[in-house]
């Protein structure tokens, strides 16, 4: 059995475009949200990594100082059809430096303790991770768990 309606008539066609209007609305506040939380993790990523220097494990680097890797760091929230996606970080398509990748990510070697200073001046022990992106996302994702229960 089919139920056909013309899109501009009938009792049927009048339901459908309501409910496809309401649905629309649904996900316009669902879009919103995402925005909201997206925006929340980029100015939180931009937190971590001004306060989440490198000066304890790199010889003679004071830390990122330049604002270069903030600056960096943006989201995006697209929506299609019924999809909402939300990034957020250093996005694909956007100039980026490949050191922003190891200093998220570090480059200790596996089992080094993390965060140690260097036992003696001018040795390096490797970048300490700064997981500013992956803390920052962590956190968006739990909100909005939370906010979609």
């Amino acid at each position: 059995m089919a139920i056909r309606s013309s899109a501009t008539g009938g009792a049927y066609g009048r339901l459908q475009k309501t409910a496809n209007a309401a649905y629309g609305q649904k996900l316009d506040d669902v879009a919103d949200i995402v925005e909201e939380v997206m925006t929340d993790a980029e100015n939180e990523a931009k937190k971590h990594i001004a306060t989440r220097g490198v000066r304890d494990t790199v010889p003679n680097m004071d830390g990122r100082g330049t604002g270069k890797m903030e600056a960096a760091v943006d989201h995006r929230v697209t929506r299609l059809r019924d999809t909402v996606h939300g990034q957020v970080g250093w996005l694909p398509g956007r100039p980026r430096r490949p050191e922003y990748g190891w200093q998220e990510s570090g480059t200790r070697e596996l089992g080094e303790p993390s965060g140690t200073p260097s036992p003696t001046p001018g040795e390096n022990r490797g970048i300490r991770p700064m997981f500013a992106i992956l803390d920052a996302s962590t956190h968006a994702a739990e909100e909005l768990r939370e906010r979609f229960r």
